[in-house]
């Protein structure tokens, strides 16, 4: 990387256009898991670009600003969300349904892990509400019995 630091330092800044294509270069090497160190050994050994390890960051920097506003962009939590809880449903009212030959056996197991996966997405494991314990025992007396 020595050379392609001292390189660096007598290069013309790069244009907006190949700036934006070696944002995009770097942004597809990180899409496939690159750590840094690999990404700057191939733009030290192939990209031609003849920039130092200091410039590659930063353009793992404009990056990763990137790949996240693209992220936030395509994700619609709502839609997420409510997807999610429709296969849930659906998939809790298979088992129920579920057919075996002529038979409906419905998959009790199944239906159990649905409604556990629909309440956790759904929050409800956290909002169990307490069962209010009586602060003493209470006793009952039978008064009087028949004979019927």
């Amino acid at each position: 990387m020595g050379e392609a630091k001292a390189a660096d330092q007598g290069q013309a800044t790069p244009s907006k256009t190949d700036l934006a294509i070696r944002v995009e270069a770097i942004a597809r090497l990180l899409l496939k898991g690159w750590p840094r160190r690999r990404v700057i050994d191939w733009v030290d050994r192939q990209s031609g670009w003849k920039i130092s390890a200091r410039s590659v960051d930063r353009l793992i920097a404009r990056a990763t600003v990137i790949l996240a506003k693209e992220a936030d962009r395509h994700c619609d939590l709502k839609a997420e969300f409510a997807l999610a809880k429709s296969r849930l449903e659906a998939l809790y009212s298979a088992a129920l349904d579920r057919k075996i030959g002529d038979d409906r056996i419905p998959d009790i197991r199944t239906a159990l892990f649905c409604q556990r996966e629909l309440n956790k997405l759904m929050g409800l494991e956290a909002a169990r509400p307490e069962v209010e314990k009586p602060d003493e025992a209470v006793t009952f007396e039978v008064i009087g019995t028949h004979d019927l």
